[in-house]
């Protein structure tokens, strides 16, 4: 197939150098990537992405691990204004462990709810939300954390990331504004239904688009999967025939993320895995964008319909759909290509579909 430049390292890359690391350089990577392999989720938006599959939740932390237990009892017996390593203060330490009897005891004792550590430039209400902490966030905001400046935006980020329209609602109700957050391709990236919602009554905006590869929400929803999401934003508006800076539409990601998906199994502990690729039997993204009116022919900088990605990818149920629909089957892509050769020279399941 025809290279695919992809700018930037991932997906979530882009996102953690977008709302985490306004300070920091972290993630996102340099220079282009050929193919367009399925974007890697983080475990958390200001740490670099690991390798888990495309449409995978950031991993929240669960519970209270012992050691942050340790660290945050350490420091609140330590006083409100002790600062640690990595300049955090006890109330930092108790957020980051939910340690919401530790959070009332320092802020009753005057702790300092603006400090910033230098790890992920986080105030403990950062912290809190970073690591999937909703109820000590709730309780730092009820104490008078602040959402001023840059700190607003990223926390309804992060609260947008988790999927929690509530906490997007609180802050929301605490002046914390959207602009320079993109929160909304967080939810669409992470979120849920309701948080997409929650996120445009906040005052996003439904086309925004990021500067560097002219993804909208609506794209990055499409490319993870996400189909509450796509929902959310087409119910909300969202232009379907918008184009990234490879004039890709939604359509060309709705397909790319309803290809088979690739599963790995591992025989024995530490030996070589087995490769395999599970058929899905439905596209609901690719119906929803072809029901919004998608235009089915659009072609990118490489020539490509949706339908000649179909065939690329083997993704069966979103070529018939397109198909049913009146994709056409005879344009060629820039290599001279039409859908029906590629589904054949790869012998997969789109070709038959395509056969004369």
């Amino acid at each position: 197939m025809a290279a695919i430049a992809w700018r930037g390292a991932s997906l979530d890359a882009m996102l953690t150098a977008r709302w985490i690391v306004m300070a920091l350089v972290v993630g996102g990577g340099g220079g282009a990537c050929h193919g367009r392999a399925a974007p890697a989720p983080a475990r958390h938006l200001a740490s670099t992405a690991d390798d888990r599959g495309p449409t995978s939740a950031p991993a929240p932390v669960a519970g209270r691990p012992p050691a942050a237990v340790a660290a945050a009892a350490d420091a609140s017996a330590a006083g409100p204004a002790a600062v640690g390593a990595r300049q955090r203060t006890a109330l930092h330490e108790a957020a980051y462990a939910g340690d919401l009897a530790a959070i009332d005891r320092l802020v009753a004792a005057g702790a300092d709810l603006e400090a910033v550590e230098t790890v992920y430039q986080a105030t403990p209400l950062l912290l809190a939300l970073e690591f999937a902490k909703h109820d000590a966030a709730r309780r730092l905001l009820d104490a008078g954390a602040s959402v001023a400046g840059t700190v607003g935006p990223r926390a309804l980020a992060l609260a947008a990331r988790s999927s929690d329209a509530v906490l997007v609602a609180a802050l929301r109700g605490r002046g914390a504004t959207v602009a320079g957050s993109f929160a909304l391709h967080a939810a669409a990236r992470w979120g849920d239904r309701a948080s997409v919602e929650a996120v445009l009554t906040a005052g996003a905006v439904v086309d925004e688009v990021e500067p560097d590869d002219g993804w909208t929400p609506l794209m990055i929803a499409a490319m993870s999967g996400n189909a509450g999401a796509v929902d959310a934003l087409l119910a909300a508006g969202a232009t379907v025939g918008l184009r990234d800076g490879h004039r890709r539409t939604a359509l060309h990601w709705a397909v790319f993320a309803e290809r088979p998906t690739e599963v790995h199994r591992y025989p024995r502990g530490g030996g070589p895995h087995d490769t395999y690729w599970i058929p899905r039997t439905a596209a609901p993204i690719t119906a929803a964008l072809i029901g919004h009116h998608a235009a089915l022919d659009a072609v990118d900088d490489d020539g490509n319909t949706a339908l000649h990605d179909a065939a690329m990818f083997d993704a069966r149920a979103a070529a018939a759909l397109l198909l049913a629909a009146g994709a056409r089957t005879t344009l060629r892509n820039r290599a001279g290509a039409t859908p029906a050769q590629l589904a054949r020279a790869r012998n997969n399941s789109v070709a038959p579909l395509l056969a004369p």
